[in-house]
């Protein structure tokens, strides 16, 4: 989130000369290849996802060949742990998609909607 925050600064802090409409409009284009490089990222997280899976099932396979080995032991725990960090990640990107999703077909004006818009607010 830090270098989200400083990628954006920077970006939009560089000075620029002319009308403020014509400024802003600069500043958002420059702003977009910035952004766009850092949701790269996040593109790729199923590919990296499925990487990081074969590589725990190729340490499994591995320790089970040599169950004493104990750098086989430590490849299973980093790669268990790597799983985990990308599952949580994943997660979570599937969490806010669905959330966008719901405000984007669930707004039909009607009564449950803006309960629960209401008691997510709480």
């Amino acid at each position: 989130m830090v270098e989200f925050s400083d990628c954006v600064s920077k970006s939009w802090n560089a000075p620029l000369d002319g009308r403020p409409m014509f400024v802003l409009w600069r500043k958002l284009l420059r702003l977009q290849p910035v952004l766009r490089k850092l949701s790269r990222p996040i593109t790729c997280i199923n590919i990296t996802l499925d990487k990081a899976r074969e590589d725990l099932r190729q340490a499994h396979s591995r320790l089970l060949h040599d169950r004493m080995n104990p750098h086989y032991i430590m490849e299973v725990q980093k790669c268990t742990k790597d799983v985990i960090k990308w599952n949580d990640m994943e997660e979570q990107m599937l969490r806010q998609k669905a959330k966008i999703e719901w405000l984007r077909l669930g707004d039909g004006n009607n009564k449950y909607f803006h309960a629960s818009l209401k008691a997510k607010q709480k």
